[in-house]
């Protein structure tokens, strides 16, 4: 044989190694999907805005934001009109059709309970920072509207892995469970249950650190989850907060007023979460929303909260459910009493004084204008040293421009990018 051929023939022999070799590959990963469903994971093989879609947004709305008017924020900057500008957030370009490396999955907390989230890995072999990310009020895994500059950065630029949990508020989790609620308290918990739980699987082996980051809505819980990871596993390493929100009862009596602004929150509610009236059609009857336009009276919002307030006081996870499902967790008394013998959905909620001696850094944003969490009634009791509870561990920075910290469109994407790794400490 000679040299040339000798030649042809061991690039034959190498594309064929090379071609086994990423078949391999791809059968691992797909292999490794698999290998992450549990009693309690049901991971499924689609991604975001794929196969089962529960959203009270029509289709077409889907395809408007994330494939007409998507844009590249690494490429562009907008400084516009406020109107403009919180489009242009929506619409951040992600692309997260590829199953490869998005899925959504169910957590099922309990026979009666379940919780969607999307993952995003990178692959099934080197370990990377891992982030919680908990969207805002409605906020939906088939949508990923205003999480999606953030699920970006993280992916993309920090070269980590995430899950995205959804909100109480959302369609899915409304529209898919019997009893509902919303807050920090509940949403907290189900984050570190979910954690906790995740431990348990082989995507540790892919975890080389664990971080949580908290939207609007979301924000609260994080303070609850590192409030019970530091009673148990101490595994969560920082906490990055945008416009978190802190007192839930004072901010949504707030909404409540009269007021054209508020007026437009409580009309978007009712859009948003319709699908209320099949678990609390008597109770909401009544609600004449139609009015809203007129009078400018939030109608719906506060009966809502009215429902809750008298009939949500305690965790959805019963302490039957704590006790037996969860032994090996320590549950610190005070909040164990909260969770199972609050007395009111507010007194479930409000936490605060329980928030002590907490060990994990926390970074806060907040943005000058902020219609949805008043930064007054939030965040601005910590920084003025008025809130209950102790946040040593916590920095905190009022950026200069924004609305309710969209920040994609008004950012230089490299300063975006470095908000959210210094605020994790990466």
């Amino acid at each position: 044989m000679n040299s040339r051929v000798k030649i042809q023939f061991g690039l034959v022999v190498l594309g064929a190694i090379v071609f086994f070799l990423l078949g391999s590959m791809t059968q691992a990963d797909e292999v490794d999907w698999a290998s992450l469903k549990t009693e309690k994971f049901e991971i499924q093989a689609e991604s975001s805005g794929q196969g089962e879609v529960l959203t009270s947004y029509p289709a077409f709305l889907q395809i408007l934001i994330t494939r007409i008017l998507n844009w590249d924020p690494k490429k562009e900057l907008n400084n516009s009109t406020p109107t403009f500008e919180l489009l242009k957030n929506l619409s951040v370009d992600f692309d997260l059709s590829e199953v490869k490396n998005f899925r959504k999955v169910w957590f099922h907390l309990n026979p009666k309970l379940k919780v969607r989230g999307l993952f995003g890995i990178h692959d099934f072999i080197k370990p990377r920072p891992f982030i919680i990310l908990r969207m805002g009020i409605h906020g939906n895994v088939d949508e990923m509207f205003a999480e999606r500059f953030i699920a970006k950065a993280i992916y993309e630029d920090l070269d980590a892995n995430f899950l995205v949990l959804e909100s109480l508020t959302s369609h899915a989790f409304l529209s898919q469970n019997a009893q509902v609620t919303f807050g920090g308290t509940e949403e907290g918990l189900h984050t570190f249950l979910i954690l906790h739980q995740l431990q348990k699987t082989k995507f540790k082996k892919l975890i080389k650190s664990t971080h949580l980051i908290g939207v609007s809505l979301g924000g609260q819980g994080t303070f609850v989850t590192s409030l019970l990871d530091q009673a148990n596993d101490k595994q969560i390493k920082s906490i990055l907060n945008f416009c978190p929100l802190i007192n839930l009862q004072e901010t949504f009596e707030r909404h409540a007023e009269s007021g054209l602004k508020n007026a437009a929150v409580d009309l978007w509610n009712f859009h948003r979460m319709e699908t209320l009236y099949k678990n609390y059609e008597k109770q909401l009857s009544d609600v004449s929303v139609w009015k809203v336009p007129f009078d400018f009276q939030p109608r719906f919002t506060p009966q809502i909260l009215k429902i809750l307030n008298a009939e949500r006081k305690t965790s959805l996870l019963t302490a039957e459910d704590i006790q037996k499902q969860f032994p090996e967790i320590k549950w610190p008394q005070d909040f164990y009493n909260l969770l199972t013998k609050s007395n009111s959905f507010y007194e479930l909620n409000y936490f605060w004084k329980l928030y002590q001696n907490i060990q994990t850094p926390m970074m806060i944003y907040t943005t000058p204008n902020d219609p949805l969490v008043f930064n007054e009634l939030n965040s601005e009791m910590i920084f003025n040293k008025k809130q209950a509870g102790d946040f040593k561990q916590l920095q905190f920075k009022r950026l200069d421009r924004g609305i309710h910290c969209g920040l994609a469109p008004i950012y230089p994407w490299t300063e975006v990018v470095k908000m959210i790794q210094t605020g994790l400490l990466l």
